[in-house]
C-alpha cells in the first residue's frame, strides 16, 4: 500500500522523505520554521530552517491538526508502526522511535527522543533535551522534566512505578517484571548492580540517548516516589488486570 495523505495536509517548504503505509489525517503540518528565537523571521534565514529533513517510516498513523517541524541540527525523524493523535506537536531535531503512541495534545520541546514502545499520556508536555525510555507510560497532563528510565510509570514529577499493563501487553512475564523492580530497587539504596540480562540492551540504548547530545547528558534521571512503590508490587497491579 501506498501513502494515504490527505488534501488539507501541508507538506511545508522542506524535503519529507516518506515510506510505505503511512497514513496522514487532514490538517497536518509538516516543516514549517522551528520554534527557536533564531528562525522567528524565518524569511531571513530560509536555507537554515531549510536545511533538515523529515523523515518518516512505514505503518504511521498521524492525525488531525499535528505539527512536525524539521530539525536545526539533525534530521527530525519518526520510526515504524507509530500512532500519533491529533494535535500533537513533533519538535524540531526529535527522534520518534518504532511503535511508540502519543495521544491527543501532547507537546515536546527540541532534541525530544521517545524511545520505542513508549507511551504518552493526553495533553503531556516534556521539556526540551529529554529523553523517554522503551515500555515507559508518561500519565495525562504530566510534565516531564527529566530522563524517564526504561519500563517506569512517570506521573506529576515522579516515577509511580514499573509500567505494568504495557509491559503483560508486550508479552513480559511475572518473574522479568519482578527482576527488573528489584534492579531498580537496588539502584535507588546507591548500588550499582548490572540490569538482568533480559533488558541490558535496552538500558544500554536508553544511556546511548541520554548521551546522545551535550545538553541531554547533563539532565538528571526522574526521582522515584517510594512510598507509592511500595504499594505497587505486581501481585496489587495484578488485580487491576483482571
Amino acid at each position: 500500500m501506498t501513502n494515504a495523505v490527505f488534501k488539507s495536509t501541508d507538506l511545508g517548504q522542506i524535503q519529507v522523505v516518506k515510506g510505505k503505509n503511512n497514513l496522514i489525517h487532514p490538517s497536518v503540518v509538516f516543516g514549517e520554521p522551528q520554534h527557536r528565537e533564531y528562525y522567528k523571521t524565518a524569511m531571513n534565514h530560509f536555507e537554515e530552517w531549510n536545511k533538515f529533513k523529515i523523515i518518516i517510516g512505514n505503518n504511521n498513523v498521524i492525525r488531525e491538526f499535528c505539527a512536525i517541524h524539521s530539525g536545526t541540527e539533525r534530521d527530525t525523524v519518526i520510526g515504524n508502526d507509530c500512532f500519533i493523535m491529533g494535535m500533537v506537536h513533533i519538535p524540531h531535531d526529535a527522534l520518534i522511535e518504532d511503535h511508540v503512541t502519543i495521544t491527543n495534545g501532547c507537546n515536546f520541546g527540541g532534541f525530544t527522543i521517545l524511545m520505542e514502545h513508549s507511551n504518552i499520556g493526553f495533553g503531556s508536555v516534556t521539556h526540551q533535551y529529554s529523553v523517554v525510555g522503551q515500555y515507559a507510560m508518561i500519565g495525562m497532563l504530566s510534565a516531564v522534566t527529566r530522563q524517564v528510565p526504561p519500563f517506569t510509570l512517570y506521573y506529576n514529577g515522579r516515577l509511580r512505578g514499573l509500567n505494568i499493563v504495557g509491559m503483560k501487553r508486550a508479552g513480559f512475564k511475572d518473574e522479568e517484571m519482578e527482576q527488573l523492580f528489584d534492579y531498580y530497587v537496588e539502584l535507588e539504596k546507591g548500588f550499582t548492580p548490572d540490569p538482568p540480562e533480559k533488558f541490558a540492551e535496552i538500558f544500554k540504548k536508553f544511556k546511548e540517548a541520554c548521551n546522545s547530545h551535550p545538553r541531554t547528558k547533563v539532565r538528571e534521571l526522574a526521582k522515584w516516589d517510594w512510598e507509592k512503590m511500595s504499594r505497587r508490587r505486581l501481585h496489587d497491579a495484578e488485580q487491576g488486570l483482571k
